[in-house]
């Protein structure tokens, strides 16, 4: 994807503006009347590519996915593809052959609204809240990034300690007067708290239950904690708009995001000089594919600045119903802060605010999960988050996919799970096609051509991209 050769760029600039204003007047002819020909997005199919390296397991020609590089794509339905396993790089979109690549990637989201900051999470906030608070500008920080934001052992006594637990269960403990039968430290700290919230409202501690210990508002936990980050002089982060017109706020930032991220490719993904170019950086990551439907969706850059110094940047999009993590990079010499957990806290923090103005936007998703990647260990300890399944697109709690994955790289979560209905040939008939500018459908295209190029694999485009998105989406011959 990375190194994909998009030789079309003017004539899909113009095709883009065609495509969406023909959208946009929704035009039609008697020819078309029994089909709607309005489009949701346009786009050059590639269908399943050779094998190519992969950047996890190191293999030359393993690594094996789909490809439609779009010409444009509106939020809405990229939002219904992600939720099939798609995810885009640039205006290229693909998605990983699950059962034949080597490294299987599952889609990840987490439950924006019920996010609890677990311990390692909270460690990562006060270490960077702390080295802001204590060293001088111009500082690096030292120390070792704790990579997927906590040790293996530690990773893996964690998931023991539940599956104790779930073979034994205890007796649940729900009253001040159980837990003041209890021998546990916490349980200790927890009568403590009790007492001090009876005496307050001038109770008998007795009398109270653990849910009056509980979080009032777990949303507020989180903002602030960031709040020791975000208070401080030395720390600002920006919200920019991905946009080409010149002078924009994006454009300003550009060069200084661009040495940033050569920075962090050559030092963490030992790629070249010659392969971190201006114009690999936007062809990667600034240049989205969304047409303009809302003023807070759409591509942006997260911009993360210390002493007024660009040391990090996220790539997201902000979607109907999520916020989608796409990619981040960071100056090397401030690893130390565990900038990947870090950011994504910040995130999951602006998933919320946003919710705030969109009330279906809850979600938010961190991109692909590799169980077997040490990397990656960051994202499951994201709770509560859960994995797409491969077959059904249904949603599974990762702590009821972790055994499977455990066993076999491929796994499918439920039970007897049934194929989705095949399309008819009628109905395939009716799939979008542009064709020397013109556009049809495709059993109207078959007759304009000597030889049919999209027959043989027409049924797989339905099959992994869905019939609902493809009737809204036009193949571009």
């Amino acid at each position: 994807v990375y190194h994909f050769n998009y030789t079309l760029k003017n004539f899909n600039y113009t095709l883009k503006q065609c495509l969406y204003h023909y959208h946009q007047s929704k035009a039609s002819s008697t020819f078309f009347q029994d089909v709607d020909m309005s489009i949701s997005g346009a786009g050059y199919w590639y269908g399943e590519g050779n094998g190519h390296s992969c950047g996890y397991c190191g293999n030359d020609d393993t690594s094996i996915s789909s490809y439609i590089y779009t010409s444009f794509i509106s939020t809405s339905m990229y939002n219904s593809l992600i939720d099939r396993g798609w995810r885009r790089s640039g205006s290229c979109m693909y998605k990983p052959s699950m059962e034949k690549t080597c490294c299987p990637q599952y889609t990840i989201r987490c439950d924006a609204l019920k996010f609890r900051t677990s311990r390692c999470q909270k460690k990562v906030i006060r270490s960077c809240a702390s080295f802001l608070k204590s060293s001088k500008p111009g500082d690096i920080p030292q120390g070792k990034e704790e990579v997927g934001g906590g040790s293996k052992s530690s990773y893996d006594r964690n998931r023991r300690k539940v599956r104790r637990l779930e073979q034994q269960p205890l007796k649940p403990i729900t009253t001040a007067l159980q837990l003041s039968q209890s021998s546990k430290k916490r349980d200790f700290r927890r009568l403590r708290k009790l007492k001090k919230i009876a005496a307050a409202r001038g109770v008998e501690w007795n009398t109270l239950t653990v849910a009056d210990f509980q979080y009032k508002d777990n949303e507020k936990s989180l903002a602030i904690r960031l709040e020791e980050i975000k208070s401080s002089p030395r720390f600002r982060t920006k919200l920019v708009p991905v946009s080409s017109q010149k002078g924009s706020e994006f454009q300003k930032t550009l060069l200084a995001s661009h040495e940033v991220f050569k920075k962090y490719q050559t030092a963490i993904h030992k790629d070249e000089e010659d392969e971190c170019t201006m114009e690999k950086f936007k062809r990667f990551l600034c240049n989205p594919p969304f047409t303009e439907e809302d003023d807070d969706l759409g591509a942006y850059h997260c911009q993360y600045y210390i002493d007024e110094k660009l040391v990090a940047v996220g790539v997201i999009d902000i979607l109907p119903t999520c916020l989608s993590s796409v990619y981040l990079y960071y100056d090397p010499q401030y690893s130390a802060l565990t900038i990947g957990t870090l950011a994504a806290l910040f995130e999951v923090d602006m998933t919320r605010e946003l919710y705030g103005r969109h009330p279906s936007i809850k979600w938010y998703y961190m991109g692909f999960y590799l169980h077997r990647c040490p990397k990656m260990r960051y994202k499951a300890a994201f709770r509560p988050s859960l994995l797409l399944c491969p077959r059904s697109y249904t949603w599974w709690p990762i702590e009821n996919c972790q055994d499977m994955l455990d066993k076999a790289k491929y796994a499918e979560f439920g039970e007897g799970i049934a194929d989705e209905p095949t399309v008819s040939e009628v109905e395939l008939g009716t799939v979008k096609v542009l064709y020397q500018r013109r556009l049809c459908i495709y059993s109207v295209y078959k007759g304009l051509v000597s030889e049919d190029k999209y027959g043989d694999f027409l049924q797989t485009y339905v099959t992994i991209f869905g019939w609902e998105n493809v009737k809204d989406f036009c193949i571009i011959a």
